[in-house]
């Protein structure tokens, strides 16, 4: 009998440990649907996550940590793992100095090194590019030789057939904030002159706004990121809408990114770190992106290179982007970015 009580302590004090281990919950804030994410860590979980005594729990939030990093509360997001929606925030979280740096000899191999910040403190996720649309039954293909950079926008031969989406979205600050860093100030604010002359059409959306215009003939031409015209294409698939990548002899296209960082206040840095791990992996990338049989994908581009592309990705994928414009953009550049755009009136 006592030899039983002496073997059934330890047994016990094992299975109380597991089950403390079990417990383990990190919690992740971001803006990529559910739908997208939650097979992803399922996966996570029921692997690494459970090997490891801990799991994941999403949170899908379209503007909670946009609003935080604006309004300088970065610090107050409860979380252990946070998306960053856009480049345009990723100079404000830095300097609000809530992001945990990390070293991983596995993320660094994931995560080109332009697509990182270089104290490790957010990696890219997914990419998206900002390119120039047109609707292929109202563009003569003579005219398409006036659409070949983003400086185009302005030529006379799309006055009252352009349409933008507004100036304050992030990604149309993202993309005034790099037209600044790649051809400087005054040049940005000729440019952009020439675009507010031709009279655009003002929208509110990429999807909804842009490119519903463009396919019913409300314009001819606009500007918006490669991945809503995958989505667009589930709805229409005959859609006459067709892009153009600009700027390839020169500059390159404009990247945008969406990215993922630990919180400094995190009780569990390992373990988070091997969630990002995953995350960036061949594996979740493809599924995120592309999505398989159950789901599909983001439509964005997997910023894991070594990722096998397939349908409406390597379709949109062979083009030239810039990779010399610094994507932690500082608030000092959207203010700026946000001043030309309206003082140009563009709405």
């Amino acid at each position: 009998m006592f030899k039983f009580r002496h073997l059934l302590f330890p047994l016990i004090l094992l299975l109380t440990l597991t089950e403390v281990m079990a417990l383990v919950e990190l919690k992740m804030v971001g803006n990529t649907r559910a739908k997208r994410m939650d097979p992803v860590l399922k996966i996570f979980n029921e692997t690494i996550g459970k090997e490891n005594g801990f799991k994941v729990l999403y949170q899908y939030d379209k503007l909670a940590v946009s609003k935080a990093i604006k309004e300088g509360k970065g610090k107050d997001l409860k979380f252990d793992l946070i998306q960053i929606p856009d480049a345009s925030l990723l100079g404000s979280a830095a300097s609000q100095n809530f992001l945990l740096p990390l070293e991983s000899s596995v993320l660094r191999e994931n995560v080109p090194e332009y697509l990182r910040s270089k104290e490790g403190t957010w990696y890219g996720f997914t990419k998206k590019a900002r390119v120039l649309f047109y609707n292929s039954d109202l563009v003569k293909p003579y005219e398409l030789d006036e659409l070949l950079t983003y400086e185009d926008l302005g030529h006379p031969t799309w006055k009252g057939r352009l349409c933008l989406r507004t100036s304050d979205s992030l990604y149309n600050i993202s993309l005034i904030a790099f037209f600044v860093d790649v051809k400087g100030k005054e040049s940005t604010e000729s440019m952009l002159k020439e675009w507010i002359n031709n009279k655009p059409l003002i929208k509110k959306s990429d999807m909804s706004g842009v490119l519903q215009a463009l396919h019913e003939g409300e314009c001819h031409i606009g500007v918006a990121n490669t991945y809503y015209l995958g989505h667009f294409r589930k709805k229409y698939e005959k859609t006459p809408i067709k892009m153009v990548f600009p700027n390839q002899n020169s500059y390159g296209a404009h990247i945008n990114l969406r990215s993922f960082g630990v919180h400094k206040l995190t009780n569990y840095p390992h373990f988070s770190k091997r969630v990002l791990e995953f995350l960036t992996s061949e594996r979740a990338q493809d599924i995120i992106t592309q999505g398989n049989s159950e789901f599909g994908g983001s439509f964005e581009y997997p910023v894991n290179p070594k990722v096998k592309l397939r349908g409406f990705v390597k379709e949109v994928s062979q083009f030239k982007e810039n990779k010399k414009f610094n994507l932690e953009i500082k608030a000092l550049q959207n203010e700026k970015a946000k001043e030309i755009a309206r003082e140009l009136g563009w709405k």
